[in-house]
């Protein structure tokens, strides 16, 4: 037999005299190792099958309780979750979860979610391409992502931040927070980011065409006035004065009217430069006006009528000098230069310059190289600059000319 011949312990099915049978080995022995027999256990199969099928209605019974309780379990846990999820099937608030980010990361407008402790919940695509920096948001302080954030006293008043306007990775932002929750109980803070880059763009883009509109308009009706003064020149047979105004009407081209247009935005400043222009041409003084110059309403730091005086002083000042000046070359270079924290205004004219005696009282009142009863332009530039804590200042050479600076950083708030 196989099992002392050394074999493990194993089960055959075998025939006996009563029926057939399963046979189980086993080997038995001795202390040095030795098999010395073994062990054999045997059951008619009939009897195995006869135990099983009364065994089998109780497994039946077993196992469809077994079923009806794991039914009823699932029913209850998804009532409990159900209730804990305000209602909704765990199926449906991941659909509505799907839908919502989708939404959140569709919009223009930046979004993001801190908890109480400040850390960042959720930032959708908007504020992602912001920071143009693959480092992830979620996660990180809200301070690091947003240092202007007003998430502490937020968080202690309960009262939410409208809308303002914060520099944000040298963007133009429009930012408003507001509490998750209500107080005691708030959860964490919402911040919403809208660009303003795109806006004051097309704000600025529509300001000039009504800027330019406007500009077009009024040279259109200097032009005629121009015409009718020509046509009376003509009828009185004053053709060399007619010759004379032509010539000097040429130094105020189509081109430089759009340019001005364009780079003053602020229709009473432009409309001053213009009519100061053509007011020079008539006595054949080119005025132009720099081509990087830029005047916004947006970035008005002074009153209005601050930025009418000190343009309109200076342009005045010059075109007064240039035109008694015995020069050939007559012009006027102006230079606005306006931005939400600064604004340089620069007048350089080709005149005499200014007398070295005269310099140092040359802001005082009555004080002017031109006679007596004038030097009130920049005495009254000198006021504002005083007034407003901006700084005038004079770069001036004899017989080459004079270039005036006025300066006015913006105060920062405490």
């Amino acid at each position: 037999m196989a099992i002392l011949s050394g074999s493990k312990p194993y089960i055959t099915t075998g025939f006996g005299t009563h029926g057939l049978q399963r046979r189980a080995f086993h080997a038995i022995t001795a202390k040095d190792g030795t098999i010395i027999g073994f062990v054999m256990a045997s059951v008619f199969t009939t009897y195995i099958s006869e135990q099983a099928k009364a065994l089998l209605p109780a497994y039946l019974v077993i196992a469809f309780v077994t079923f009806l309780a794991s039914i009823l379990l699932s029913h209850g846990i998804v009532r409990i979750l159900c209730s804990s999820l305000m209602g909704h099937h765990p199926q449906e608030l991941l659909e509505l979860y799907l839908r919502q980010d989708t939404v959140l990361n569709a919009m223009t407008e930046g979004v993001i979610a801190s908890d109480r402790n400040g850390m960042v919940i959720f930032a959708n695509q908007t504020v992602r391409s912001f920071l143009e920096s693959d480092a992830p948001v979620v996660g990180d302080s809200i301070k690091n992502v947003f240092p202007d954030t007003a998430f502490e006293s937020i968080l202690i008043s309960g009262n939410p931040v409208p809308a303002r306007s914060v520099r944000f990775m040298n963007r133009s932002i429009i930012c408003s927070e507001h509490p998750i929750g209500t107080p005691p109980d708030i959860q964490g803070i919402l911040t919403l980011f809208n660009d303003r880059s795109e806006v004051e763009a097309l704000s600025d883009e529509l300001s000039g065409a009504r800027s330019m509109l406007d500009t077009l308009r009024a040279f259109n009706h200097e032009f005629l006035n121009k015409l009718h003064v020509i046509l009376g020149y003509l009828q009185t047979g004053h053709t060399e004065q007619a010759i004379t105004f032509i010539t000097n009407s040429s130094l105020v081209s189509s081109q430089a009217i759009r340019q001005t247009a364009d780079c003053l935005r602020v229709s009473r400043i432009c409309a001053l430069v213009i009519g100061k222009t053509m007011h020079a041409a008539e006595l054949g003084i080119r005025l132009l006006v720099t081509p990087d110059s830029r005047c916004t309403n947006k970035d008005l730091l002074l009153p209005m009528e601050s930025y009418i005086t000190i343009v309109g002083n200076l342009l005045e000042n010059a075109i007064e000098e240039l035109s008694a000046s015995p020069k050939d070359i007559k012009e006027i270079t102006l230079g606005i230069h306006m931005n939400d924290a600064c604004t340089i205004i620069t007048c350089e004219d080709t005149g005499r310059g200014i007398r070295p005696d005269l310099l140092p009282h040359i802001f005082d009142l009555g004080i002017s190289s031109k006679g007596e009863n004038r030097g009130t332009g920049l005495y009254l530039i000198h006021q504002i600059a005083t007034l407003q804590g901006g700084e005038i200042t004079i770069d001036t050479e004899e017989n080459e000319g004079t270039c005036i600076t006025f300066t006015y950083m913006r105060k920062e708030s405490v």
